[in-house]
């Protein structure tokens, strides 16, 4: 026992790294090894509570990487956080911008160039498009969880657009995640774009709300409004109750088809080594949560192939 002992000093002791002669600053990189070891790395993530954020801080987390992370909330909304590093990894500080995304992003990246920092990703929704009709989209979603909604708390039953007849590509947050964090050490990304609305499968809207409803065995009211009714019955909604239950502008994202960019020079998770997560491997851990109580934990066995376009 005593044996195993002097080895086990031995090993720390050739762990410390010494501060040489004339030095100020010593950094001994060890990694990617795990949230214990130091990649030599800093990353600041901005937006680190948001839906995201909180996998990117935990993908650069477990990789050693140093991560600060600005917010402007509360302390319980960023705890969270530091469980996602080793000791000092997890740098939080309390930061205000601005109250406009778009004005937050341009300074950042004004600020990123005066610094000389090495790299700047900025990330937008998918779909996001300077001239699109939707405000949300030209700026930079929240699907299940907003269909999850409707059932547990609309007043007006689940309402699909455009007759359901829209094409998505759902992306798994954390393959996005990945690929950011890999974007770190990934030298193509420099001065190219990462396309994550490449999902090898497309659906149409409403063969994923009709998977989701099977998966949470719920049968609720559904209605197919007009784009013209819908935003007039959403105003009139609005002015009634004390938060915004549909907007304007979700609903005209509901006919804006998500296409994958044919553009050779753009990334995709295939670039970095990432096999996208699809709808079928995902919905039944992500929805169960919208299930009745009495269906809570009952098996799905369907052939999931027939809601693939």
């Amino acid at each position: 026992m005593l044996s195993a002992a002097l080895k086990q000093h031995r090993r720390a002791l050739s762990n410390v790294a010494t501060r040489p002669a004339g030095a100020t600053e010593v950094f001994r990189t060890q990694g990617p090894g795990g949230r214990s070891s130091n990649s030599g790395h800093t990353a600041t993530v901005f937006g680190a509570t948001g839906f995201v954020g909180r996998y990117v801080v935990n993908n650069l987390g477990k990789i050693g990487t140093q991560v600060v992370t600005p917010y402007r909330g509360t302390d319980d909304e960023k705890r969270h956080l530091k469980l996602m590093g080793d000791l000092g990894q997890i740098v939080q500080l309390q930061l205000q911008l601005d109250s406009n995304p778009c004005r937050c992003s341009t300074k950042l990246a004004r600020m990123a160039t005066e610094l000389g920092v090495n790299k700047f990703i900025h990330v937008s929704a998918l779909g996001a498009n300077v001239d699109s009709p939707s405000e949300f989209l030209r700026t930079k979603d929240k699907f299940w969880n907003r269909i999850g909604y409707y059932l547990k708390f609309g007043f007006v039953g689940l309402p699909i657009y455009n007759n359901g007849q829209t094409i998505l590509r759902p992306v798994y947050v954390g393959d996005v995640a990945a690929a950011i964090a890999k974007s770190m050490t990934n030298d193509q990304v420099l001065e190219r774009l990462l396309n994550s609305t490449g999902n090898p499968r497309s659906y149409k809207q409403q063969h994923l709300i009709d998977f989701f409803l099977d998966v949470t065995k719920r049968n609720p009211t559904v209605w197919y409004p007009n784009k013209f009714v819908a935003k007039r019955l959403a105003d009139a909604l609005n002015l009634v109750m004390p938060f915004v239950q549909i907007s304007r502008d979700e609903i005209e994202r509901a006919y804006i088809d998500e296409v994958a960019s044919k553009d050779p020079s753009i990334l995709t998770f295939k670039d970095f080594n990432i096999k996208p997560v699809t709808v079928e491997d995902t919905i039944v851990q992500q929805v169960r949560v919208y299930r009745p109580a009495e269906f809570a934990h009952a098996p799905y066995e369907k052939d999931i192939k027939r809601w693939i376009q």
